[in-house]
């Protein structure tokens, strides 16, 4: 638990570091993976695109489909509201403040908010590598 711990510091620290090295980066990850038994991808949560405006146009969404009677565009937007909420729930419940890496049930996320020097850094080598979107 405790090395699990000091691994998942280090990788928190390459959010913010000052000159980020990729082969630390990816090596310190793919550790946290194997050390954890984790699955080999890093499911990102993106609550740039999870938040308060896109929930809002998935209410509205639903109210246009519903006049035009497309059942179908509702239940796809109700999807995602739902599917919004439950990540507002979570950044809220974790007070997640800035992108944070975290490991939940064997499972390693990535929570991202872009407001950190490495943000987009981090996520596009995720992306290439490790990924599955939340």
């Amino acid at each position: 638990m405790q090395k699990e711990k000091q691994i998942l510091d280090k990788l928190n620290s390459f959010i913010e570091v000052e000159s980020f090295n990729k082969s630390s980066f990816t090596e310190t990850l793919s550790s946290v993976l194997v050390l954890n038994e984790c699955k080999p991808i890093v499911t990102v949560i993106d609550f740039n695109f999870y938040n308060n405006e896109l929930l809002s146009i998935a209410k509205k969404e639903q109210e246009i489909g519903i006049k035009t009677q497309n059942f179908e565009w509702v239940a796809s937007w109700r999807d995602k509201e739902k599917e919004c909420l439950k990540f507002l729930k979570l950044k809220e419940n974790l007070n997640i403040r800035k992108s944070v890496f975290l490991l939940l049930d064997k499972e390693l996320l990535y929570l991202y908010i872009d407001s950190s020097k490495n943000d987009k850094y981090i996520k596009q080598i995720i992306a290439e590598s490790y990924c599955s979107k939340g």
